[in-house]
Parts: C-alpha cells; structure tokens; sequence
C-alpha cells in the first residue's frame, strides 16, 4: 500500500501561512495536492454549490509547489477537487489550519469545517484544523505545524478501520514560546451560544418608515460559556481537543418512521 494521499483546502486563502503549515505538518506523511481559494472565506459557512462558472488557475507556490487556486468558497474547492480535479481519488480531505478556533457553535459558522463536511457528504474520510489565536501573542506557524503533525500522525493511522466515514474537528491551543499543550482529548462539542452583542455605528432614525441605523457585532469570543467537559472548556484550558462530527443532525430521540398524523 503506498502513502496517503490528501487533498488540503482552507477558508484563509491559498497565501495563508495556515495553509504552508498544514503543508509542512503532512511532509513525509502523506502525498499532498493543493486545492484552495483565491480569497479568504472566514465565518462564511457552507458556501456551496454554485451554478456560476468556478474559475480554476495553476500556480506555482514557492513552499507547495503545483497548486490549484479556485475562485470559490472552501466548500466548492472540495467539490470541484474530488470530482473533476484530483485522480486519482485522495484517501482524505484536511481544511485548515485556520487562523482562529473552531469550538462549539463555531462549526456552523466555519468554513474551515464547511470544507471537511462536504468532503464527508461526498464519502471521504475528513479533517478540519483551526487554531486558537490570543491577542497579547503571535502565531508561530511553525509551533503550529509541529503539533499539528503530531496529530494527523494518530489521525491518519486511524483511517484505514475508521466506520462510518469520519469527520474530525481538531483545535490547537495557542502557547507562549516553549509551552506544550497538556494533552490531546476527545471531547464534545459544545452547544452553548456566543456572546452576542452588538454596537450601534449610528442612532436608528426616530422618523416613522426610516432605516433602522448600523450595527456591528462586538461579542468577545473568550467570554462566551465554557461548559463543563466540551471543546471549549479543554481548548481554552490548553488542551488540544479533538471532536468527532457527524452531517446527520436528526435528534438522536426520534427512531424509525412512523406516522404521526394524516392529512383528512
């Protein structure tokens, strides 16, 4: 059997340095095809299919070499990978690594997670990657690829028996220079809402039928709720969590089908 091979895509952008470190991190590990988008998609959400003509350039990348750049949502580039660009098939699809987390509810409005989850939609084996940044510290990408590959080391091998197809949702936590996260947890996720909160950039109109003013959200993402035991609490604890997602959101309550009422 000869290596795996993934495709990586993000919500960054093809010149994001999440991208180049998700790259570096599967060095040796995998045989590696670039399909990302030209612009950056963040908090976009599951931006697919589109009916308009997807514009698709080959570029020359100084650090991945041969790569696909899609004028299109994250969840396009899977799409158009797996099924017209990439042969032969890749064992797995891996988005990221994002720069931000994302935990909780996050993964709605992710299109990092987007990307994984149409990968799963269309039957292969998938992996999302984020991680979280802190205002008082930068990002050192290449902290981030080193731990990164620590777990697609375990992830990857795991492939092979995973049933049904998996969805991974990996988060790193964000360290001082020679910190080390405490450990890497299967967790779930958590269901609590972000804080909303928003500010008004100019006074609604007080005349009947006028616009209704500007808004901006301002919620504080470290406030949010960490519930006990969830991606949150670890991740913000500097744990690097990992949660396994499903794309089948039926209450786990309701079984078989069966008739509730008829139309008279």
């Amino acid at each position: 059997m000869g290596p795996i091979r993934c495709v990586i895509t993000n919500d960054d952008g093809n010149d994001a340095p999440g991208l180049r470190a998700l790259y570096a991190a599967l060095r040796g590990l995998a045989d590696v095809a670039v399909v990302a988008p030209s612009t950056e998609w963040s908090t976009r959400g599951h931006n697919a299919p589109s009916r308009d003509p997807l514009r698709v350039e080959r570029r020359d990348d100084p650090e991945m070499g041969r790569i696909f750049v899609v004028h299109a949502p994250p969840a396009d580039c899977v799409r158009l990978a797996l099924c017209e660009l990439i042969r032969p098939a890749p064992d797995a699809v891996i988005a990221g690594i994002n720069r931000g987390s994302n935990v909780g509810v996050d993964v709605f409005y992710s299109g990092t997670v987007a990307a994984a989850r149409e990968a799963a939609i269309l039957g292969y084996p998938a992996i999302a990657i984020s991680q979280l940044v802190r205002k008082d510290m930068p990002v050192d990408w290449n902290i981030t690829a080193r731990f990164a590959r620590r777990l697609l080391e375990h992830l990857l091998a795991e492939l092979p028996d995973a049933r049904p197809v998996p969805l991974w949702n990996v988060n790193l936590p964000h360290l001082p220079p020679g910190g080390r996260p405490k450990g890497i947890v299967k967790v779930p996720m958590a269901t609590s809402p972000l804080q909303i909160c928003y500010e008004a950039l100019d006074p609604p109109h007080a005349s009947a039928g006028g616009e209704p003013g500007t808004y901006r959200y301002t919620g504080a993402y470290f406030r949010r709720p960490q519930p006990a035991g969830t991606d949150i609490e670890y991740l913000f604890a500097d744990w690097a969590t990992i949660t396994e997602l499903t794309n089948d959101l039926t209450d786990a309550s309701v079984g078989r089908a069966e008739l509730t009422w008829t139309f008279d």
